[in-house]
């Protein structure tokens, strides 16, 4: 997955596959987590990485705001992962900080997290 500036958004022909050229594009192909592929796991690690540039840590199988565990983006969470990809590619610490309020990626106090193998997700206070 490559991000094109000229474009403003991911390109990846096999965002919405596992395999791209016959490789595994998965963060483990035997897991069987769909949101753990393609854009749908790009476009949570990007909220992931806005977390923790805030300074709340989070784990992978963490959701909260807008982040789900479908295995397909509408278009509107196309377009928000590719403002926030710009964003913490250009931002100093300013810009990410006042993103991370957004309602859509602000951290809640209680979060949803499907840690496998657990399929059902569990709420999880963190203050």
């Amino acid at each position: 997955m490559d991000w094109y500036r000229g474009q403003s958004r991911f390109t990846d022909p096999g965002a919405q596959s596992s395999w791209l050229d016959g490789v595994p594009r998965d963060l483990a192909p035997d897991l069987d987590v769909p949101f753990l592929r393609g854009l749908p796991y790009a476009r949570h690690t990007l909220v992931l990485d806005l977390a923790a540039l805030t300074k709340p840590e989070m784990i992978l199988w963490d959701l909260w705001g807008d982040l789900d565990d479908a295995p397909v983006l509408a278009p509107d969470a196309v377009a928000r992962a590719d403002e926030l990809a710009e964003v913490m590619a250009d931002a100093d610490l300013e810009q990410p900080r006042v993103l991370s309020e957004a309602e859509d990626l602000r951290v809640p106090p209680v979060i949803r997290s499907v840690t496998p193998p657990g399929p059902l997700p569990v709420e999880v206070v963190l203050r």
